[in-house]
């Protein structure tokens, strides 16, 4: 089942030419405007705009290098003031100072401005240096580029300090920082290993496999060909459910990007549930219909409490009951029994439709199946609602899911207790965690999600109703009957 569609991007390819020496054309003597206030001599520090680039392409927004920490953020020209990074410091740590580069564009000189050729032909080789570090080439037209420009933060800890940074007001990404008793500093958040630019995604993905376990998250490192038109699926099959928590892409950032090219990029997954998962990557063209899919990596992990160890295929734990394969068990696995039992379909995974164990597959394990989903349901109602009954074919659109969950009467959550619920698309099985909306009362929960008809003559999804002890893996409880979405044919001609 997919996890995660990324459509395929030409954000970058590798620049062959990025350390070209600059002369008076290049973008590093575009202006700068500076807050405040100490002039640091620190060789490492960006001090122009072709500067912040080729740092923001090594090390990403953040480097951390004796006892300073550098921000670089990318943005473009429009203001005349500098939005400043929002930030938390300890006492006497300090933001040492701010800049703002400006990107001014290579200007291709004019031979009849020259008193000889040698100086025209200098001058030229200085203009092609310049548009070269700047991933230009020279004598294009540059007028329709947007103008960007280049955000330079750079704070001091003392000793014992901490600083915690965003780079803007609305931003989700908090960056920290801790120094110990020596003054080192460290960074303490998730970049702290995980890659957000092409240099660090080269060492990151040299070293590890393409699915690996960190901190017991699950990283994927990818790249897409946005020339192939090709998208990329990221599968997810088993008892353990996973949630996409951050997808970052770490291509090399271009003034003028070519098309086609290599998207990089790396997605973090979070354990929702404990259980075995087998994930996967496949390719295919949407458009083309039938269009053979090509299946690339396989990696297989175990969930516990304890952590995330791979496993091989073989240690795969079947739920069951789970007919179809999809992690859990619903009234969808209870339909697919029926019509398999009524030769009016197949099963996806008969080992787990074998509820005696008996090695047969007949009206036993229908019936264990309806008194196992009987049980699984005495815990809590939930409805989905906010999801349309219809959608149009070939549309990508985001909306806002809602489910009701109501717990059956005498069921409460003991000390330690939290109710977690999800949204799982039946079709992908990708996972949403649920957030509450105080907006549509106490049992209500919501959450944004993705409706992509492109493939799909129905859109199906199930929402699940699980219980987090002590902050650990949650539990599943209880599932809502499966919302189907009815795509609309599309309209042919004479129609």
């Amino acid at each position: 089942m997919k996890l995660r569609k990324l459509l395929a991007g030409g954000l970058a390819a590798v620049l062959t030419v990025t350390a070209l020496p600059l002369t008076a054309f290049a973008a590093d003597e575009a202006p700068a405007e500076e807050i405040t206030g100490e002039e640091l001599t620190a060789d490492w520090i960006p001090k122009g705009f072709q500067d912040a680039k080729r740092f923001e392409s090594e090390y990403g927004a953040v480097r951390v290098k004796d006892d300073l920490i550098c921000c670089v953020r990318r943005g473009t020209n429009e203001g005349d003031e500098i939005v400043p990074f929002p930030h938390e410091l300890s006492e006497g740590s300090e933001l040492v100072q701010i800049k703002r580069y400006l990107l001014e564009l290579p200007e291709e000189p004019r031979q009849e401005d020259f008193e000889s050729n040698n100086e025209y032909h200098e001058a030229y080789r200085a203009y092609e240096d310049a548009c070269y570090a700047l991933g230009l080439r020279p004598g294009e037209d540059m007028a329709f580029l947007q103008k960007y420009s280049y955000t330079v933060a750079v704070f001091r800890l003392l000793p014992g300090g901490s600083a915690s940074v965003r780079f803007s007001e609305n931003s989700k990404r908090l960056y920290t920082f801790e120094a110990d008793a020596d003054g080192k500093v460290t960074e303490t958040d998730i970049f702290g290993w995980l890659p957000d630019c092409y240099g660090e995604y080269q060492t990151y993905s040299a070293a590890h496999p393409d699915f690996d376990v960190h901190d017991d998250l699950i990283t994927y490192c990818g790249v897409t060909n946005g020339s192939t038109g090709f998208v990329l699926d990221i599968m997810q099959e088993g008892t353990a459910k996973l949630e996409c928590i951050m997808a970052v892409s770490c291509s090399m950032f271009m003034l003028n990007p070519p098309v086609g090219g290599g998207d990089y990029f790396i997605q973090v997954y979070r354990p929702v549930t404990a259980g075995t998962v087998a994930l996967s990557t496949k390719r295919h063209r949407p458009w083309i219909e039938d269009d053979e899919m090509t299946e690339w990596e396989n990696a297989y992990f175990k969930v516990e409490e304890e952590g995330i160890t791979e496993i091989t295929a073989e240690e795969m734990v079947r739920l069951a009951g789970d007919c179809n394969a999809d992690g859990a068990v619903t009234v969808s696995d209870l339909v697919m029994l029926q019509k398999w039992l009524l030769c009016d379909g197949e099963l996806t995974d008969w080992r787990s439709a074998d509820l005696s164990g008996d090695g047969k597959i007949n009206a036993v394990d229908m019936a264990l199946l309806k008194r196992l989903l009987m049980q699984a349901n005495s815990f809590a109602e939930i409805t989905l609602i906010g999801l349309p009954e219809t959608f149009p074919h070939s549309t990508l659109r985001e909306i806002t899911a809602q489910a009701e969950v109501r717990l059956k009467e005498g069921v409460k959550l003991e000390a330690g207790e939290e109710l977690v619920v999800m949204l799982q698309n039946a079709d992908t099985n990708e996972i949403t965690v649920m957030n509450e909306d105080s907006t549509a009362g106490d049992c209500t929960r919501s959450c944004k999600v993705i409706l992509d008809s492109q493939e799909l003559e129905e859109i199906r999804f199930v929402a699940y109703a699980a219980v987090r002890k002590d902050g650990g893996l949650a539990e599943i409880r209880a599932c809502s009957p499966t919302a189907v979405i009815t795509v609309e044919k599309p309209r042919t001609a004479g129609n």
